[in-house]
């Protein structure tokens, strides 16, 4: 996930759309990198949060992930993170709390 390319724009046409859609309260937006396609197998490497409020004030949450196993060649190419990239990141069950706090009461 890329939060620097959440610009002015982005963040006009949101606080639009909050004032079209008042009955919701907050949204969040997940995004997830995965080593592959099988949830029995493969791990994340990286989890991206954008939680928006009724204000439509944006926040974001983004964390590398240092995955048990290997990250795949062709998964490599794909998403562009590398081993490199995540051999100092925290293990997943590290920032779970952290992403399960950041989302809110309603996540759980």
């Amino acid at each position: 996930m890329q939060s620097e390319f959440i610009n002015e724009n982005v963040q006009q046409s949101v606080k639009k759309f909050w004032r079209e859609h008042l009955r919701l309260g907050e949204v969040n937006f997940l995004d997830i990198e995965t080593t592959g396609l099988s949830p029995l197998v493969h791990e994340i490497l990286e989890i991206g949060i954008v939680k928006i409020d009724k204000e439509g004030k944006i926040s974001i949450l983004n964390h590398l992930v240092k995955p048990k196993g290997v990250i795949p060649p062709e998964n490599e190419r794909i998403h562009g993170i590398s081993y490199t990239m995540v051999q100092n990141a925290p293990l997943i069950e590290d920032i779970f709390p952290e992403c399960i706090k950041f989302l809110g009461t309603g996540a759980i």
